[in-house]
């Protein structure tokens, strides 16, 4: 559904039960485009919506529970959408996933999952990689940040060359296990 469409065209579309059509309907009443802002209405669009899996309408209810607009505040319910929402694809509620994993909001500090989340959301597209690394650079301090030796131990642990190496063999500034370069890790 375009965004130059006529009120009456959406309205009909929703009508007839298309979820894109009650999406961007309910999106109309939350900003007020066209229509007095309304949330409960909207909510109730975005339900309709979610009924046939849309991720988008999906990952807005997940806000409405997790900032308690309209419904009671909670965070399982939102999780719960944002689960569904991530699943259909949604940029936004893998991110929103993250960042609740990051803080510990409503499920328990698990910065795996967050980077997890954070990495899926950040890699569609360039705005979301900025809000991912922002996220995760409150996160990190000075120490995690400064790369240490390996470990004898890991030093000595068979590694595979990277795929620039096997397309390109003996390329000097590339690392090449006929050449090893010193190894890194970063503190965790």
């Amino acid at each position: 559904m375009s965004l130059d469409a006529s009120l009456s065209t959406i309205e009909a579309a929703a009508d007839a039960g298309d979820p894109e059509a009650m999406y961007e309907l309910g999106n109309r009443h939350a900003y007020g485009q066209g229509v007095p802002i309304n949330i409960r209405t909207a909510l109730n669009l975005w339900m309709s919506a979610a009924l046939h899996n849309h991720a988008d309408a999906l990952y807005r209810i997940g806000l409405c529970y997790s900032l308690g607009t309209c419904v009671p505040r909670d965070t399982d319910t939102a999780i719960e959408m944002w689960l569904k929402a991530a699943a259909g694809g949604s940029r936004d509620a893998m991110h929103m996933l993250g960042v609740f994993h990051l803080h510990g909001d409503g499920v328990a500090k698990n910065m795996p999952k967050a980077v997890m989340w954070l990495l899926l959301a950040g890699s569609h597209s360039e705005d979301e990689a900025d809000d991912t690394l922002y996220e995760l650079n409150k996160c990190i301090t000075d120490a995690e940040r400064r790369p240490k030796p390996c470990s004898p131990a890991s030093r000595s642990a068979p590694r595979a060359p990277p795929r620039c190496c096997k397309s390109t063999p003996g390329r000097a500034n590339m690392w090449c296990p006929a050449r090893p370069a010193p190894r890194w890790c970063w503190a965790t």
